[in-house]
């Protein structure tokens, strides 16, 4: 069985890397495993090597590598030679996933996508639950629609609500798709391209239907999904988007939401997709300082320097120790050190693995627990506190 990574010029690219291993000593992954070479960056781009050369065949083990890499792109950042590993180690899942190598957590997450709309294979028909009370009042079509995204139904459905309330207090006109189904995201990050044209071609068609002219997502993947993987595989949306932050951000300085003072002393998580993959840095740290009362210290590693929670390139799905024992190092290595009784982060998946990551961190590290609460949280807790919610 061949084994032939279909991305133009990317057996050059693998070569680029001059094994420096400078990105050694910001590889989430490589750090948590006791250094073992081929959990890093430069380990896998040697595996990719010897695949494209044909020295070692697409073992398990060799596979269970190249998906054990969060692409958090971290490693980017410290390359000289501006090596995208996050994108070449993407180009090797698909190569996996069409051969039929991918791991089998892999496959049923597509499949999940595929049949219920969601990587969890949960009931499309519960997506809404957390909305019930109020989904069926929301106009058919609105200039705002709210993309909730898989995880924030699912599994963070209080980021929803949070995110709703706030809406009606800017008194924003939106709606929800009653039939929302996946952005394509988690299965791109797999290696099933088809899989995610497929949906992303639905969403398209669904968001010409809704009327909207914004589309905004609480999730990071689902705004890079739409802003940057749509255009790269030729679908295009009939809509602007933003992330939450970016219109929280905006709808702040437009003097739509009165907030009320928080006594906090926060620090922020940089999620990886809406970071290193988006640039979107200013607009969660503006919403923060905005919040009277909060006092905002940075983490020592932050911004394009920020450390992965772990989660990142589906890695939770197929090895799920590693992504809490990564989330523990984020919290007692990084934020427990500011001194922050809080931590707030933008992302679904962040919030679920960083609590997680606490319960771990206290075993671990011996570490106090520490609040982790998301950006639409706080700033929900502000407007309740000047009475606006």
């Amino acid at each position: 069985m061949d084994f032939k990574i279909p991305v133009e010029e990317l057996e050059e690219l693998v070569y680029y890397c001059s094994r420096c291993g400078f990105c050694g000593s910001v590889c989430p992954t490589l750090l948590e495993m006791d250094r073992e070479e081929s959990f890093g960056a430069r380990g896998r781009l040697l595996l990719l090597r010897g695949l494209l050369k044909g020295d070692i065949k697409p073992t398990q083990e060799v596979v269970r590598r190249i998906y054990s890499c969060t692409t958090c792109r971290a490693c980017y950042v410290k390359c000289p030679a501006g090596v995208e590993t996050d994108r070449i180690i993407e180009a090797a899942r698909c190569e996996f996933y069409r051969l039929g190598l991918a791991p089998e957590e892999a496959k049923h997450l597509s499949e999940g996508v595929m049949k219920y709309g969601n990587p969890f294979s949960l009931p499309s028909e519960e997506r809404t639950a957390w909305a019930k009370e109020f989904i069926e009042e929301l106009p058919e079509r609105a200039d705002v629609l709210y993309y909730v995204g898989c995880t924030t139904a699912y599994v963070t459905p209080h980021m929803g609500e949070a995110t709703v309330s706030i809406l009606k207090a800017a008194g924003v006109e939106f709606t929800i798709l009653k039939d929302e189904v996946c952005c394509g995201f988690a299965q791109n990050a797999i290696g099933d391209v088809d899989g995610a044209k497929e949906v992303m071609k639905k969403n398209a068609e669904m968001f010409a239907r809704s009327g909207a002219k914004l589309v905004i997502t609480s999730c990071p993947g689902c705004y890079k999904s739409f802003a940057k993987l749509y255009p790269e595989m030729g679908i295009k949306l009939p809509v602007k988007v933003m992330h939450i932050s970016q219109y929280l951000d905006m709808l702040i300085r437009e003097g739509r939401l009165k907030l009320g003072r928080v006594n906090l002393r926060v620090t922020y998580h940089d999620p990886c997709d809406l970071g290193r993959r988006m640039d979107v840095y200013d607009a969660p740290r503006n919403v923060i300082r905005a919040i009277p009362g909060v006092e905002f210290i940075e983490m020592e590693r932050s911004g394009p320097n920020a450390r992965c929670c772990g989660a990142g390139g589906a890695v939770r799905l197929y090895m799920p120790g590693l992504t809490t024992s990564i989330a523990a190092t984020r919290i007692a290595k990084d934020a427990i050190p500011t001194g922050a009784k809080t931590l707030v982060t933008s992302c679904p998946t962040c919030l679920k693995t960083l609590k997680d990551g606490v319960d771990i961190a206290e075993i671990m590290h011996g570490i106090e627990p520490i609040e982790v609460l998301s950006l639409e949280e706080l700033v929900l807790r502000a407007l309740k506190e000047a009475g606006s919610a």
